[in-house]
């Protein structure tokens, strides 16, 4: 990076990747695999996310990090790349990106040892069995 116009070119990657739909599996794949704080090559995740970056950007890091006023819906993104030490943040809807996207819960059959999603998943009747209130519990006979 050697003049302002490759330093805007990082920083507008580094703002399409957190605000374009098309490039929401980058902070997806980023706050499911990574724990607060953890660096990670912007490469990489683009990469396990089939984002394409183009020329790539060897040494730009990304990680995020809990919202400062405590507010659970939100975090905050950085980016650095160390060839140039420039950084950019933003500040990021998790709970938007995290509804539209559930993580599918494994489940295995014991009868069969088969693994299968029940993400959204409901029995016929439209209810969870077990939801109706006293389900499960036997009614005594009072002694006549």
């Amino acid at each position: 990076m050697e003049d302002e116009s490759d330093h805007d070119d990082l920083m507008n990657f580094c703002a399409d990747l957190v605000t374009l739909r098309r490039t929401e599996a980058f902070p997806l794949r980023l706050l499911r695999d990574q724990g607060p704080g953890q660096w990670v090559l912007v490469n990489d995740v683009c990469q396990q996310s089939g984002i394409t970056t183009g020329e790539g950007m060897p040494r730009l890091v990304a990680a995020w990090l809990p919202d400062p006023l405590g507010d659970e819906a939100y975090v905050v993104i950085i980016f650095f790349d160390d060839e140039t030490k420039q950084s950019f943040a933003a500040h990021y809807n998790k709970r938007r990106l995290l509804d539209v996207n559930p993580v599918p819960t494994e489940t295995t059959s014991e009868a069969s040892g088969r693994k299968g999603s029940r993400a959204g998943k409901v029995p016929r009747g439209g209810t969870v069995p077990g939801a109706a209130l006293g389900a499960g519990t036997p009614r005594r006979r009072r002694p006549s």
